[in-house]
Order: C-alpha cells, then structure tokens, then sequence
C-alpha cells in the first residue's frame, strides 16, 4: 500500500486540506515493492516496473497525473529539472511519457520541511481545481 506511515499521515492530512480524501483519488508507486530501508529507488527499478505502472495508467485514463517528490518526477522523464521553485507554482507540465500533470513535494519531504506543507497543499488544491474545471 502506498504512503503509509508518517508520510501517508502527511499525505492524508494535506489531501483533507485541498479538500479530498484518499478514497477519491488513485494511488501508485513507480516501484512496485519496497526498496531496503523504504529508500529512494533506483533507476533500474523504476525501469523494472514501468511496465506496471503504464498499464494501470492506460486503464485508469487519468485527467491528471499528481507527481509526488523528485522519484516519481524523473520516472516520467519530465525535461525541467525537479526543483523547490518548480513545486511552488503549482501549474500543469507535460513529458514525453504523460499528457497533464502537477508535481508537489513529496508528503516525507514535509516531515522533515514542515514549512513545505503549504506546497503539497497548494498542489493538491490545484489538481483537484484542474480536474473539476474539465
């Protein structure tokens, strides 16, 4: 299961504050099992799984795609890089790989930035407002 621990307590709190809730939404991971020590994955571990996560992507059909953290954000090879100032505005960008998507900070990031709350916050805010403008 996705986010659990401190980092889905995050995740949950800030989702209740963009005003969803985690049932509403779909959650995945590019990495379909646990590195050791939950650690950031390794590139030929994403690529391990990609397969996965592009067919769920295909049978979902998301509106948009809400890229948690700098792991995630590479996986879907975006050019720019995966930055503060990019997480900040939150705004739709495209990749070769995905047609929409909004790139906060990652819900652990906050644990150990809780001035970055406002961030995931404000991205989730956004999603949630670009899908039901649709």
């Amino acid at each position: 299961k996705p986010f659990v621990g401190q980092a889905g307590q995050k995740l949950d709190y800030a989702l209740e504050q963009a005003g969803l809730k985690r049932g509403e939404v779909y959650i995945t991971n590019a990495v379909k099992c646990f590195t050791d020590g939950n650690a950031t994955p390794f590139e030929d571990s994403v690529r391990a799984c990609w397969y996965f996560l592009e067919k769920e992507l295909a049978l979902i059909k998301p509106k948009l795609v809400v890229v948690l953290g700098a792991s995630a954000f590479r996986s879907f090879g975006f050019e720019e890089q995966f930055n503060i100032p990019l997480c900040a505005k939150p705004r739709v960008i495209r990749s070769p790989l995905i047609e929409s998507a909004v790139a906060p900070v990652h819900p652990a990031f906050t644990i150990y930035n809780p001035l970055s709350m406002p961030i995931l916050i404000d991205g989730l805010k956004f999603a949630r407002e670009f899908v039901e403008n649709i």
